[in-house]
């Protein structure tokens, strides 16, 4: 935001490098999650000061204004290079949603899936609209093992629909959690999920 060329510069030179390889490809993670707080930070002086759900709500706030022409300025300078495979999201976006405040705003749980669905089809879409001849995947976590009990229960009066058990930090059923699977990977041409050797539940 602050210092464009030299940005660019050293991106450009990372994917010249990765070019002198034959062979050697690279996806781009492209990265969204963060940009409500690179504007904050970067017009603190004006008094941004946005939260995740901000971002992904909002399509006029800072932080959209300003991933937007990132997603923009990285799919039109790259599209051309062979070397990009596909393109990739992001990193994790789905391991927010619907977490209880203040992880995203707050006084307010996190976005759920139509929200961050929308907000993939947007993002696709730009890009998209740039480059129509590479895949594009999600970058996405595997599911929380409590992610359709966080989307259906209410986290203010630790109440679930009728025949669910457990609150909102319930385990999922092995069907539950295929389900939010499918769910969270709407839109692209790739799923992505991130296994670890030793996964947990979100820190409650």
């Amino acid at each position: 935001v602050t210092n464009e060329t030299t940005y660019w510069a050293e991106f450009d030179a990372v994917m010249d490098e990765i070019e002198r390889y034959p062979g050697l490809h690279v996806i781009p993670s492209i990265g969204y999650s963060s940009w409500w707080w690179t504007a904050n930070q970067a017009f603190a002086a004006e008094g941004v000061n946005e939260t995740l759900n901000d971002f992904i709500l909002n399509a006029s706030s800072v932080g959209r204004r300003l991933a937007n022409k990132y997603f923009t300025q990285i799919a039109t300078r790259y599209a051309k290079r062979d070397s990009v495979l596909l393109w990739e999201l992001g990193n994790e976006l789905n391991l927010q949603l619907d977490l209880p405040p203040p992880k995203c705003h707050p006084t307010a749980k996190c976005f759920g899936v139509a929200a961050m669905n929308k907000f993939t089809a947007e993002v696709v879409g730009i890009i998209r609209g740039i480059d129509l001849r590479r895949p594009i995947s999600s970058g996405m976590g595997a599911p929380l093992p409590c992610a359709w009990h966080l989307s259906r229960c209410d986290y203010k009066t630790k109440t679930c629909p009728p025949g669910v058990t457990g609150g909102i930090w319930g385990i999922d059923s092995k069907e539950q959690w295929l389900e939010t699977l499918v769910e969270h990977q709407a839109g692209v041409d790739y799923w992505s999920i991130h296994l670890y050797d030793t996964p947990k539940a979100v820190d409650k």
